[in-house]
């Protein structure tokens, strides 16, 4: 079986950080979102992922490759946007005759994808949509089912709501679903194929339970990664991966393993000092990431692969981007701070402020509370 990964919109509810980062390398309590969608896949047993892209495609293609961690990827690229439905009748050439998932290029979540496949066979379903219940269903197509699962209605955004139930954004498809979408233009799964199959009686739905995060504005990104922190800080076995150790000379150097989000082993009071470094949990450091002696991290901090924080410097509630480096005697509080940043020594960032990826900042800069600095 094959998924579709569906990234294809400029992400303009991330930027500024999306303007120099595809949302699918955006760090997700420190993994490339990429790595946590081909593991979830491979659970499934699925390893042939088509990545249906349209924003920053070249540098997709350089970072992520034709292989990612033992997963066969093909691009499909396209020329502009075609919405949630155009990208899958664009990748039809790559999906062969048998059923394939699709997943919404912003999604975090534990849906078992197995039991979604078992599923659709059982029902002999067209499609099968996985569905989460949330507060507010305004801004999602929300469906309406029967005792037996089947889904009777499915209606695309609307003011007012009945059902809180709406589309996952994680869905099992027929191949003949394919010819039902127009070609070459703009179309959506939610206000054109889903309605049809609903109206035909061969669409079901599998309520989640588990996690789920839209991740498609800052926000919500935020909020993902707060709250996935705290989870696996919680549930996951904690420990110290790599440090230096004593008679070296080099800095300390703490790494996370890829979705394991190892942490530290020690639990922290008001900041447990490991080789100089005072680290208070919750947080996440990446790996080849290098803490220096008298650095101060956390609580609430991920950071990102390669990130170098220098001595005296405190970053605490914040989230830093892969390859930033933070020098001497700075303070970070309550920031986003995107990829490859270079943040001179003495400087103050506040709460709420987001820095764009590949930005220098010069020393003794501040950055005020909610600010925006572009790249």
């Amino acid at each position: 079986m094959k998924a579709v990964i569906l990234a294809g919109g400029y992400a303009t509810r991330l930027r500024p950080l999306s303007c120099s980062n595809p949302k699918l390398l955006f760090p997700v309590v420190g993994v490339p979102l990429i790595d946590l969608m081909v593991r979830w896949l491979k659970q499934a047993g699925i390893d042939d992922v088509i990545l249906a892209v349209n924003h920053l495609s070249d540098k997709l293609r350089t970072e992520i490759g034709a292989k990612r961690l033992g997963s066969k990827i093909t691009f499909s690229i396209e020329e502009n946007p075609l919405g949630t439905a155009g990208p899958i009748r664009l990748a039809k050439n790559f999906l062969g005759d048998e059923p394939f998932v699709v997943i919404n290029g912003d999604i975090v979540s534990d849906v078992n994808l197995k039991q979604m496949i078992r599923s659709h066979e059982e029902n002999n379903a067209k499609a099968t949509v996985s569905l989460v219940t949330v507060p507010d269903a305004r801004q999602y197509g929300a469906a309406e089912l029967n005792q037996a699962g089947r889904i009777t209605k499915f209606e695309e955004k609307s003011a007012q709501r009945k059902s809180q139930t709406v589309n996952a954004g994680v869905y099992v498809l027929d191949p003949s679903i394919i010819h039902l979408i127009p070609p070459a233009r703009p179309s959506s799964m939610e206000s054109m194929i889903f309605p049809r199959l609903a109206s035909e009686g061969s669409i079901w739905g599998q309520k989640h339970a588990g996690y789920w995060y839209d991740i498609g504005t800052i926000p919500n990104y935020l909020k993902a990664n707060k709250e996935l922190l705290v989870r696996f800080h919680n549930t996951s076995p904690s420990k110290l991966a790599q440090h230096e150790r004593p008679g070296q000379s080099k800095p300390a150097a703490f790494m996370g393993d890829r979705v394991a989000f190892q942490l530290l082993e020690r639990q922290s009071g008001p900041g447990i000092p490991v080789n100089g470094v005072s680290i208070t949990q919750p947080c996440f450091i990446g790996e080849a990431s290098t803490l220096r002696p008298g650095a101060s991290i956390g609580p609430s901090t991920i950071l990102a692969r390669g990130v170098n924080v220098d001595h005296g410097s405190k970053v605490r509630d914040s989230i830093i981007f892969e390859y930033t480096s933070i020098a001497g005697d700075c303070h970070i509080d309550g920031a986003i701070i995107g990829e490859r940043v270079s943040i001179g020594s003495g400087t103050k960032i506040g709460p709420g402020a987001i820095i764009a990826g590949e930005v220098n900042i010069p020393s003794n800069s501040i950055i005020k509370q909610k600010a925006i600095v572009l790249n």
